[in-house]
């Protein structure tokens, strides 16, 4: 079917031709309800007359459309047309892979890229159990930023037909061009041309081919005919790449031959390994480890063979990248590969915790966008769930190694790895940010923006430490970890350090009442093993001896390893350490990101709105279509960017100088301007911007000695609700709900102590808010207050009104968004029916999300982890090697 410019296909225009090819034609389009520029494919005609064919594709569209990667081509959306089924995808510009090899072989470094960012896209498709079956280099396409995508999943599977392979060559011949089909019989793995089942290795047989094609300028197999070429794929190996290009490492070429072992059982077995491998020959700045992939238990059944190639692969990466061989390395025991699911999920800081015997390592992994609690032993190749472990977070172990203390939303947990069942502890906030088990029968665990607590192991109320006060200037402490004695504990406390940065302070405290004092350092997380206190700064590990006598640090800091896992908003470095000494990481880059994902009423995943990055909280502007987000930025300064939802595009409103601690922008009604807090020591105010980033910044509100965090601009325009938050000695802060006239020197109209998430009705006449000390919603008339009207019941943040006022928001403690039918007016305020609406899937969400005027879709702010194909690091040996560093290399505390 052949379509003219200005042909309608239900919301879609078309523009002009872009191509055909055997799977249909390709034309660009514009999307009139979004005013954005899209690829429609038309596929054949005889797709339609089908229904098992077209049942078939639409499940496929539906698998692929959910898959929201980078590197995988978004489904939009799929109809028909007089007959014709097409597919709506985003519009790309560029090139395919096939224009770019046509030329000669690419730059090895180049390849080594792409060919990550395909086995990264194949990983995700895989995941979701979706196999490509037709990968070649026209199905890949290069777009003008230097980003892959591939093209077609799905597809192949509807055009090709089950069974033999003349069926299978035949429908290929049918529909390309002369020549065409010994490019795509010439990336068949060798069980397609057989004719046998294709799983996902057959795609990565594909990809070594692809690989070997980049990296040579050759195709790897090719024939005078197609059978020759087929003959080729069952028989032969293409020429040593050597011969090709005397620059390709080894390591490398060692890739592309496991990639393209004739027997699947004896290639990679999953696109994930055969990214971590690129990925790690491709990471020459790492000088002090490199993990070597043994026993991959979690991503393939290994067999004899396998397991060799692996080892040697790994041996000869490590060789290959070793810069410094004159400074001893750490022995590598090995690299724990996530379990099957989703990979792993770094919860602030700890994915994972290593048990003090060294047997048995407690993992937190996603699977079906929830966490939960996996349990390895160190000397098995795979890992098993804990059954009543869903959302679980940060693990951590009983001294005597046989239960595991975790969190859940609202709870402290623990497990008994014997198999018995999860019981509770006690309640907790809903964000845990570390426990310590002592060998006293005593837990100490630490919440989000509060002191620590202690409770029994058996269960009870959580109880204040007495003598561990929370200092005046700290945010929050974080991490214990108890010291041998069982009665001593070392934590830390957040607090900002300089107008752009924050910082850790370590402090030991006691269970008997001793007053807690700091320790000359500042870290990010501590362990305690061998006679040295292990700390992380920036991202680097060291290690530095502690007297268990006189509870203090002695001699200088040694660097243990650099580029460990780090999450650049609490400064977070991930490890654990066994008592044996046993010491396990994350390797950097694999720290926690987030997406703006859209979802509908019912948690449906819509897409998502840019690159992962590291948000803060966004915010939908009046008219719907603009998003204010901020942005903490790898330097620890903090942006707001505005995104266009219409052109796809992003603009900085406040530049990278300027300001200092952004936070939680807000629109002002007509979505001219973005207000936000900008704090410079113990002084924070109001700023405000073009929304379009042109001008400057402007104030409109004096600052105020504490912490001014905005929450919403009345409709108006006239006031801003904000939250100041003061500091009060060491009893933690208070938080005072304000409202202020812009531009009116922060002069307050309304203040309600101990609240906090306000949000104006649409007709300004109501304002919702969080009381802190009930934990509940509730909604006082404005400019009054009047008497205050109860929203939730069991706990709820974060309120949002609907457009037309009649509908309110909240997220409940299980962290469900709540609807909640309401009918305000000017003189009254009544709360109808309340029903839950979805839950959101991780459990750092709350704050950040918002929802559009109407009601139907929410932009959730979900935290993800960056590379979760990248595995953890064990490393033995550490210790021997901090006591051969030369003291001149050592770092500043």
């Amino acid at each position: 079917m052949t379509l003219t410019s200005g042909t309608k296909l239900g919301p879609y225009e078309i523009v002009s031709p872009l191509g055909a090819g055997g799977m249909g034609e390709v034309y660009r389009a514009r999307d009139t309800r979004l005013n954005r520029d899209v690829a429609v494919k038309i596929l054949p005609t005889a797709f339609a007359r089908d229904p098992e064919r077209m049942r078939r594709f639409q499940q496929e569209a539906q698998a692929v459309a959910a898959l929201n990667h980078p590197n995988i081509l978004a489904i939009h959306d799929f109809g028909e047309h007089e007959g014709s089924p097409y597919i709506v995808t985003e519009f790309l510009e560029g090139e395919t892979l096939r224009l770019r090899v046509s030329t000669g072989a690419l730059p090895v470094r180049k390849a080594g890229e792409y060919a990550e960012q395909i086995a990264r896209g194949l990983a995700a498709a895989h995941g979701r159990g979706i196999v490509h079956r037709d990968l070649k280099p026209e199905n890949i396409f290069v777009t003008r930023d230097g980003r892959l995508k591939i093209l077609d999943f799905g597809l192949a599977k509807l055009m090709r037909q089950e069974g033999t392979l003349a069926a299978d060559a035949a429908t290929l011949a049918s529909q390309t061009e002369p020549g065409v089909v010994m490019g795509t019989i010439g990336y068949m793995s060798p069980e397609q041309v057989k004719g046998l089942a294709a799983d996902h290795r057959s795609d990565l047989f594909s990809f070594g081919a692809i690989l070997y094609e980049m990296l040579s300028g050759k195709r790897a197999f090719h024939g005078d005919s197609p059978v020759e070429t087929m003959s080729a794929i069952l028989k032969q190996d293409p020429p040593e790449l050597t011969e090709t290009s005397r620059t390709v490492p080894p390591a490398l070429e060692r890739i592309v031959r496991h990639c393209l072992e004739k027997n699947p059982e004896e290639r990679f077995q999953s696109a994930r390994d055969v990214a971590f491998a690129l990925g790690a020959l491709s990471d020459s700045s790492s000088a002090t480890s490199r993990a070597v992939t043994v026993g991959a238990g979690w991503a393939w059944r290994p067999r004899v063979r396998v397991a060799a190639e692996i080892v040697l692969l790994g041996i000869t990466l490590t060789l290959f990248l070793t810069r410094h061989p004159e400074k001893p390395e750490p022995s590598l025991l090995g690299s724990v590969l996530p379990p099957p699911g989703d990979g792993f999920w770094a919860n602030m800081t700890q994915p994972a915790a290593i048990s003090p015997d060294g047997k048995f390592l407690a993992v937190i992994a996603m699977r079906n966008g929830h966490t939960q609690l996996w349990l390895r032993r160190m000397d098995a190749s795979e890992a098993q769930p804990i059954a009543g472990s869903e959302d679980a977070a940060n693990p951590f172990w009983s001294p005597d190694s046989r239960y595991i203390g975790f969190f859940v939303p609202g709870k402290l947990k623990k497990a008994d790895v014997s198999g018995g069942a999860v019981s509770d502890i006690c309640a907790a906030g809903a964000f845990g940010m570390g426990g310590a088990w002592s060998s006293r029968g005593v837990i100490v665990f630490a919440t989000l923006a509060d002191a620590l607590r202690r409770v029994p192991d058996s269960g009870g109320t959580p109880k204040r430490i007495p003598g561990v006060d929370l200092s005046s200037d700290a945010l929050g402490q974080y991490w214990p970890m108890f010291l041998p004695d069982g009665n001593h504990v070392i934590y830390l406390e957040w607090r900002y350090a300089t107008p752009e940065s924050h910082e850790n302070a370590v402090w030991i405290g006691s269970m008997d009442g001793e007053k807690a004092r700091r320790l000359p350092l500042t870290s990010t997380n501590t362990q305690y093993a061998g006679g040295h206190l292990l700390f992380s700064q920036d991202g680097d590990l060291f290690a530095q001896r502690f007297d268990l006598a006189r509870l203090e640090l002695s001699g200088p800091a040694v660097p243990v390893t650099r580029n460990i896992q780090y999450d650049t908003f609490f400064d977070d470095g991930t490890f654990t350490v066994s008592d044996n000494g046993t010491l396990v990481y994350g390797s950097a880059g694999t720290g926690v990101d987030s997406e703006l994902t859209w979802m509908d009423r019912s948690g449906k995943t819509m897409g998502v709105l840019g690159d992962p990055r590291h948000f803060e909280d966004q915010s939908i502007s009046p008219d719907g279509k603009r998003v204010a987000v901020g942005v903490k930025e790898a330097s620890g300064r903090e942006k707001i960017w505005v995104y266009d939802l219409d052109r796809g595009t992003r603009i900085p409103v406040v530049s990278e100088e300027s300001g200092s601690a952004l936070y939680r922008p807000v629109w002002s009604p007509d979505g001219r301007r973005v207000a936000y807090r900008d704090t410079v020591g113990r002084a924070s105010g109001v700023l405000a911007h073009a929304s379009d980033g042109s001008g400057a910044e402007e104030p409109i509100g004096a600052r105020q000695e504490g912490v001014v965090t905005v929450q919403d601009w009345s409709p108006d325009g006239q006031r801003l609700a904000v939250t100041l938050t003061k500091f009060r000695g060491t009893q933690n802060w208070t938080d005072t709900l304000q409202v202020w006239q812009v531009n009116a020197g922060g002069k307050s109209e309304l203040e309600i102590a101990d609240a906090s998430d306000a949000k104006f009705s649409p007709d300004g006449h109501w304002l919702a808010y969080s009381d802190e000390n009930s934990g509940e919603i509730y909604v006082t008339s404005f400019p009054g207050p009047g008497a205050r009207i109860a929203v939730s019941s069991k706990g709820g943040s974060d309120p949002r009104w609907r457009g037309d006022g009649q509908e309110l928001f909240y997220v409940a403690e299980d962290l469900t968004i709540i609807s909640v039918e309401v009918r305000e007016s000017v003189n009254e305020f009544r709360v109808f029916t309340s029903e839950p609406l979805f839950r959101m899937q991780l459990p750092n969400n709350v704050g950040f999300y918002d929802a559009t005027r109407d009601g139907k879709r929410f932009l959730v702010n979900t935290r993800t982890y960056r590379e979760q194909t990248a595995p953890l690091t064990i490393v033995t040996n550490w210790l021997a090697r901090i006591q051969s560093v030369s003291k001149n290399e050592l770092p500043k505390n």
